[in-house]
């Protein structure tokens, strides 16, 4: 997967059953490392520790069906902003 990938190409590689939908410019897969499976849903941990474990993978889709740009991050990253 890369910027420049058509949203239908990387749903087709990862599947249609775990991407996590924002929007239709959006989507996201997220990966608990822990279980070694993809989640359907963000899985907010009551500890802090166990968010290191969840992987997330965000896509934001341009008005043509293409990738702009994608995150990398761990849940951690995206709760407590360290």
């Amino acid at each position: 997967m890369q910027v420049g990938d058509r949203k239908t190409d990387i749903l087709a590689l990862y599947g249609e059953k775990y991407p996590i939908s924002s929007s239709d410019m959006s989507f996201a897969y997220e990966y608990d490392l822990k279980n070694k499976k993809f989640v359907g849903e963000t899985a907010v941990s009551a500890s802090p520790k166990d968010a290191y474990e969840q992987i997330r993978a965000e896509f934001i889709v341009g008005e043509e069906g293409r990738v702009k740009k994608i995150f990398l991050f761990d849940l951690h990253a995206a709760l407590y902003l360290k």
